[in-house]
């Protein structure tokens, strides 16, 4: 069926074809991918609203004490509450790379290359 298709037309491509997420680039094993990006990007319109609540306050002190209390503090709290599984994967993946290091050595297999950061 799919012989007759049109070229004009796009095909759905199989799953096993897709390309994987974008990665940070950091990590034991290689790459971690970017598990929360949509977070950032909520963050970073969040902070730009607080900053023009800030910009519009009465006096310097309410624009710092609201810029602190309405964007920062509460960013900081999310940001840390939310990137939990992202840290502890990151964490499993090193103690896991680790052991694997271990063993390699203990087997007689040496010392493995991991990949270094540019």
């Amino acid at each position: 069926m799919l012989d007759n298709w049109p070229s004009s037309l796009p095909r759905r491509r199989d799953p096993a074809e897709q390309a994987p997420p974008p990665t940070t680039g950091h990590g034991p094993q290689g790459a971690l991918p970017l598990y929360n990006a949509g977070m950032y990007i909520i963050v970073i319109g969040w902070l730009y609203v607080t900053v023009l609540m800030a910009l519009t306050e009465s006096s310097v002190i309410a624009g710092i004490l609201s810029l602190t209390f309405y964007g920062l503090l509460p960013t900081a709290l999310l940001v840390w509450l939310f990137g939990g599984p992202t840290r502890r994967r990151a964490a499993r993946m090193a103690r896991q790379a680790n052991e694997t290091n271990a063993a390699n050595e203990a087997n007689g297999f040496g010392e493995t290359k991991q990949p270094h950061d540019r």
